[in-house]
């Protein structure tokens, strides 16, 4: 199972910090969360905090706010794998992803748990990656949502081949869940880096 730490922080020592941790338990990426509640900060000045980390490790950012399209550019800097943006909150979701694609980087739909199948429906044939949000945009530490269960199933029925990543409110029982219903990625922040032991939290989720 790939586990990816995710960082939700506007601290630059934080960020850094954190960054640093997941590099010395040897995760191969980190997740960086972006949300309207960090647009105070500016999108630019988190970003740049993000790509002078000295770091080897890789990043994956995660646009949690409203028109991903205006924050994308900002995180087109080596080390950025991939970007993953809400259907929610995206004008044209294949035109984030086809500018994804012209950078380099692979685009992931994220999805949030209520949203209805409908929705999602017309855009499976468009997309290999998917990411399955189980707690309110931005927030970390919040319980996990159930219906993050139903739709992870769905994604796996209609999309055998996807990769499909869920993120919130991940400890070690719900990624054994999420895991059964046909995840390949969890994405845990508080269990990990609010562990007394960070490297055994996620070595523990690795191991599901």
């Amino acid at each position: 199972m790939e586990v990816v730490p995710a960082i939700n922080e506007v601290d630059r020592r934080e960020v850094e910090r954190k960054v640093r941790t997941a590099e010395s338990f040897a995760a191969e990426r980190v997740q960086i969360d972006f949300a309207d509640k960090q647009k105070a900060l500016g999108t630019g000045v988190l970003a740049q905090y993000v790509s002078l980390v000295p770091a080897e490790i890789n990043y994956e950012i995660h646009i949690m706010s409203e028109e991903p399209e205006k924050e994308f550019p900002f995180w087109l800097f080596p080390k950025v794998e991939r970007i993953i943006f809400h259907l929610e909150n995206s004008v044209n979701p294949l035109d984030f992803k086809n500018n994804c694609l012209k950078e380099g980087k692979a685009a992931g739909l994220g999805i949030y748990a209520n949203t209805s199948n409908e929705l999602i429906f017309p855009l499976l044939k468009h997309f290999d990656f998917f990411l399955v949000l189980a707690v309110s945009a931005g927030q970390s530490g919040d319980s996990f949502n159930e219906m993050a269960l139903e739709k992870i199933k769905f994604l796996r029925e209609k999309t055998p081949q996807a990769i499909i990543e869920v993120d919130g409110g991940v400890n070690f029982e719900t990624a054994k869940m999420v895991k059964e219903a046909g995840a390949n990625i969890i994405v845990s922040s508080s269990y990990i880096f609010d562990s007394p032991d960070p490297a055994g939290a996620f070595q523990e989720l690795k191991n599901l």
